[in-house]
């Protein structure tokens, strides 16, 4: 991040915390201090409105900075955690429709099979279901006690419910354990508690 993102998301959580604080302390500003001399205000109201009008320039200023601020890693990240949590999915139901083709040359059995740099090549949504290709390498033990080892690409569908759960779980994993949240998404919902506060003293 820059120090102007910085900047603007500090000046956006400030303003919205002290709109926050003055809200909820039912405050009436009667008079302010401007460089050692005491003004007295004659429309405390008008305070409210030059505040709200700061709030929402820092905001839309916050909200430019984060746009242009977003690192570029983030997708590649996200798809770093999604892509080898699809693979783990799709290995067993790879090794079942081996098994089922007569692949392995000895009994199957998890210590003689192995699936290795499992990557997802395409996908697709159908009918409540997504249809993954995955490539990598196979290895498995024959009689003789040798490790065969060959390139593979196989089809798998995975039900959308997991697809779907896998990507969710990513999503949060990054957003949650990473400062990605705290420092692109939290903002908002802090200056929108002021909102929330300032029309619930309204109503009331």
């Amino acid at each position: 991040m820059d120090a102007d993102f910085t900047r603007q998301r500090r000046n956006l959580i400030a303003l919205s915390v002290a709109l926050t604080i003055l809200y909820l302390l039912d405050a009436h500003l009667t008079s302010i201090n401007l460089l050692g001399n005491t003004f007295d205000l004659k429309n405390p109201k008008a305070v409210y409105t030059i505040l709200w009008i700061g709030w929402i320039y820092f905001l839309y200023r916050f909200f430019v900075h984060a746009r242009e601020s977003v690192p570029p890693s983030y997708g590649s990240r996200l798809q770093g955690r999604i892509l080898p949590a699809l693979a783990a999915a799709g290995e067993p139901r790879i090794l079942a429709i081996l098994r089922a083709a007569g692949k392995f040359e000895t009994a199957f059995s998890a210590e003689h099979v192995e699936l290795r740099a499992m990557s997802v090549q395409k996908y697709g949504w159908s009918g409540m279901r997504y249809h993954y290709t995955f490539g990598g390498r196979l290895s498995w033990l024959d009689k003789e006690g040798v490790w065969s080892d060959v390139e593979i690409k196989r089809g798998v569908v995975l039900p959308l419910a997991l697809s779907v759960w896998i990507r969710v779980r990513s999503e949060l994993v990054e957003l949650f354990l990473t400062p990605h949240f705290s420092n692109f998404y939290l903002p908002y919902f802090i200056a929108a508690v002021p909102m929330i506060v300032g029309w619930w003293r309204w109503l009331g």
